[in-house]
């Protein structure tokens, strides 16, 4: 069964290369955009994530999920001019990937770590205030954000698997 796996990734990864080239080669409009190390970071870690997930690989989905956020906020301010580039992406990148291991191996805590964690990096971005409906109350959440973190702190603590 391995070995057929292997196979299996091993094609795919000629097919995507083979692909790429051929783009490459025929003058497709946009490859420019996609031979940089920032999106390689982000295929690279969409492709973990897809074997992970195929695999059931808890943890393995976990990183590859955040490799594919790292690559992701790398690669897309390059091509995308609003896209954010605050240090608080991080946590929603972070955010999203327990996400991720929650829906897809339904994990009740990955989820709740994944929402704070995005709800922090929410309340630290400083654009929060143009927000509509949290603008009134953007202060106090740009203040207080880090009393998520503690509240995260709680949660890990208290809660079993």
């Amino acid at each position: 069964m391995f070995r057929d796996m292997r196979s299996k990734w091993t094609g795919l990864g000629l097919i995507i290369i083979g692909v790429g080239l051929l783009m490459v080669k025929t003058d497709w409009p946009y490859t420019d955009r996609l031979w940089h190390w920032e999106f390689g970071l982000l295929a690279a870690g969409l492709i973990l994530l897809l074997a992970a997930i195929t695999r059931r690989n808890r943890s393995m989905t976990l990183w590859a999920a955040m490799l594919t956020g790292v690559g992701l906020q790398l690669w897309a301010p390059l091509y995308i001019p609003a896209w954010p580039k605050h240090w608080s992406m991080i946590l929603w990148n972070v955010g999203a990937a327990f996400l991720v291991r929650a829906l897809v191996f339904k994990e009740r805590q990955n989820g709740i770590i994944g929402a704070l964690l995005i709800a922090v990096g929410l309340f630290a971005w400083p654009k929060i205030k143009e927000v509509e409906g949290l603008a009134g109350i953007s202060d106090t959440l740009h203040t207080y954000w880090p009393a998520l973190i503690v509240l995260l702190g709680f949660v890990l603590i208290v809660m079993r698997k």
